[in-house]
């Protein structure tokens, strides 16, 4: 992938599932009140802030993205990862933008857990396609690994 280092371990805690959800906190025996800090769902773990809390999918909406498939409530990111790997070549870049969009939710979940201040869905979207488009042109395009 060329997105920042940030987004990039991003996606590879979400893929190991350790991001600190607080259905992983729990299970890690820490103890939390409440569910998800977006819409109040009991369940707050890495599939719901990501896809269905009401957050995740009014930046869903506002985006264009067509997926060559569901993402259905038992997916795991690194399942969706690897059905997003396999269609790289009918649909070049997908991978880093579904990656970007979805630090870019996780950062807003974030940013209204400490402060309570949330920007609409099309912001968030607008903001992680930006900074992926922003650091792409300054680091021009990678070089297929050998």
């Amino acid at each position: 992938m060329n997105l920042p280092q940030k987004v990039e371990h991003f996606a590879w805690k979400a893929c190991r599932d350790i991001l600190a959800s607080k259905e992983a906190l729990r299970q890690r025996h820490i103890a939390v009140q409440g569910g998800c800090v977006l819409c109040g769902d009991p369940m707050e773990n890495i599939i719901h802030i990501l896809w269905f809390c009401a957050h995740a999918k009014e930046v869903w909406a506002s985006s264009k993205f067509t997926f060559p498939f569901n993402i259905g409530p038992n997916c795991s990111f690194l399942h969706v990862m690897e059905k997003l790997q396999r269609h790289e070549e009918s649909q070049p870049g997908l991978t880093e933008r579904f990656v970007s969009v979805c630090w870019g939710i996780w950062k807003e979940r974030n940013v209204v857990r400490t402060s309570g201040m949330g920007k609409p869905g099309r912001i968030t979207l607008k903001n992680s396609l930006g900074l992926m488009d922003e650091y792409q042109m300054a680091e021009g395009p990678r070089k297929p690994a050998a």
